[in-house]
């Protein structure tokens, strides 16, 4: 999105797929066996109390037409394969960009104000392409980033296309020496030449991956990861070129990670978690230097007598005031089925309109006593 105080709704499935299969083989590396863990709960969520109240949404009931303003789902053409949109960048109310996936092929639609159409793009490969984030500089200056598949060694190569205001190009993009499974999971634009795009790649371990573009070309630009374990980032916001942040996750303890360009390297800030937790972090805005907000999901697995893993996950919220990072409590409406006992509850945007008004985004599971139905989520912040 042009404004940078803004940032979109992302969910990035290669980042959850990846970094639970990484934690499945911390587990067995640790020695961890569901005969061990067949006795554990998920421990209460407890997080810091803070000052700062959010306000509760509960689910309201679909409204009619004409009943005042309400969330509708919009037409879009048909798209004729199984398909799915990541993210969206506004330029303004008809000037409108989503990406995504459908098949095995990039996705890119457009809306002009009357509708949504179409436009063609590029593919990495034959096998298999996608499109997990964009956003804009201007009309004819726009940035999506993804991933695409190959063949051995890297499996997966970074993927960039750039739209010129005629047609969808795919921009060279750097891959790690030795990496596999290189992918891009979110982007920000600062200006024309200097825009910033974030995932993660496998090389002895899954590694943190950034890269720059400097207004000729795309570079890799050291980033730093916590512990020998995975990191993975999902996602970026910027207030301005020597203040951009990056948010993600890391296999060592499970816990949220978080990083920050000062204007001249990445570095690490310590970001709370919700103890014996697994701690991630999907999507972050800027308000202010010292008003920045970044949400995502915690989970917790134990296993039931016949040794099934059970896997409950809630919401999490963290705000940085300029010095540190806290914990925000944050309402989480799923409840469970009656048999399992999941509960699921997770955040995968934000969007701040001001200091006094953010959004946050996601999914919850709803139980009728028997299945779970996954239901979307929106939260509100708003001060008294």
């Amino acid at each position: 999105m042009k404004l940078l105080n803004s940032s979109r709704y992302k969910l990035s499935l290669v980042g959850v797929s990846l970094f639970s299969i990484s934690l499945i083989i911390l587990m067995l590396a640790s020695g961890t066996s569901s005969v061990a863990a067949a006795s554990k709960k998920p421990p209460t969520r407890t997080p810091a109390p803070t000052t700062v109240p959010t306000t509760t949404l509960p689910p309201q009931p679909t409204p009619t037409p004409g009943s005042g303003p309400h969330w509708q789902v919009m037409p879009i053409p048909d798209i004729g394969t199984v398909s799915r949109l990541g993210d969206v960048a506004v330029l303004s109310a008809n000037d409108i960009w989503a990406v995504g996936q459908a098949g095995i092929s990039t996705l890119t639609l457009h809306w002009d104000g009357p509708q949504w159409s179409i436009v063609p793009s590029p593919n990495g490969s034959t096998t298999n392409s996608q499109l997990l984030a964009v956003d804009a500089v201007s009309a004819n200056d726009i940035w999506a980033v993804g991933r695409y598949s190959t063949s051995a060694p890297a499996y997966e190569n970074t993927l960039i296309e750039h739209w010129d205001g005629s047609s969808w190009n795919i921009v060279p993009s750097p891959n790690p020496s030795g990496g596999s499974f290189n992918s891009l999971t979110g982007v920000v634009v600062i200006s024309a030449n200097d825009i910033w795009a974030v995932g993660a790649y496998i090389g002895n371990t899954n590694k943190t991956l950034i890269e720059h573009w400097n207004g000729a070309s795309w570079s890799i630009v050291p980033s730093p990861n916590v512990g020998p374990y995975g990191n993975y980032l999902f996602g970026a916001a910027a207030r301005a070129a020597n203040d951009i942040w990056a948010v993600g996750a890391t296999n060592n303890g499970g816990n949220s990670l978080v990083l920050h360009w000062d204007g001249t390297s990445w570095n690490v800030v310590p970001s709370p978690n919700i103890a014996n937790w697994t701690n991630q972090l999907q999507s972050v805005t800027t308000v202010a230097a010292n008003d920045v907000w970044a949400v995502g999901v915690t989970t917790f697995t134990w296993y039931i007598s016949d040794g099934d893993p059970i896997t409950s996950s809630q919401t999490i919220i963290q705000h940085w005031n300029g010095t540190a990072w806290s914990i925000v409590s944050s309402p989480n409406p799923g409840d469970g089925n009656n048999y399992y006992g999941t509960i699921t509850n997770e955040l995968y945007g934000v969007a701040a309109v001001s200091t006094s008004d953010v959004w946050a985004v996601g999914m919850y599971g709803k139980s009728d006593g028997l299945n779970v139905t996954s239901q979307t989520l929106v939260e509100r912040y708003t001060l008294p």
